[in-house]
């Protein structure tokens, strides 16, 4: 538009000149035939005119084209701001399914852990209390065991006791 504006000024100024320094030739009254008719007219300055009135037509016609322009790039403006906010609006979503998804994932995980852990400390449970009466019935069979070898050595203790009186006595005897 600058541009248009800036070579539109210059053509105007060069015919205002061209014109200051013809003015005399440009009014001139020449015989003008127009098929119909026949006038006399100042063709220079008519033809001036037409060039001034052509670069002012053309003027006005880029200043309506450039506010379409310029109305059409608010519109889009505008709707591009539209976009930005409902990519905003569908980022935001996303970011609460996702943590919602997350959360529900966390839960479910959460859930999981417990149960497994439930599950752990029950089978140690269970373990202890299968270890603990192992560990019962074999010190009770140990108990058994050494109430056995002690009765055994008992036996055999009074055994040797017996033996060893009859053969003291059986020394005293002789």
């Amino acid at each position: 538009m600058r541009l248009k504006g800036f070579l539109i000024t210059i053509v105007i100024i060069l015919s205002l000149v061209f014109a200051v320094l013809n003015w005399q030739i440009l009014t001139t009254n020449l015989p003008l035939n127009l098929i119909f008719f026949r006038t006399e007219f100042p063709v220079g300055l008519g033809l001036l005119i037409s060039g001034v009135l052509l670069s002012i037509i053309f003027f006005v016609v880029s200043l309506i084209d450039r506010a379409g322009e310029l109305r059409q790039i608010s519109r889009l403006e505008r709707q591009l701001e539209d976009f930005r906010h409902k990519l905003e609006q569908k980022r935001v979503q996303e970011l609460e399914k996702l943590a919602q998804t997350t959360e529900t994932g966390f839960t479910e995980l959460k859930s999981l852990t417990s149960e497994k852990i439930s599950a752990m400390e029950k089978e140690s449970k269970n373990m202890l209390e299968n270890f603990d009466s192992k560990i019962t019935e074999n010190l009770k069979a140990m108990e058994s065991k050494i109430l056995l070898v002690r009765n055994e050595v008992a036996s055999s203790v009074a055994k040797s006791e017996d033996n060893l009186k009859k053969q003291v006595k059986d020394i005293i005897k002789s």
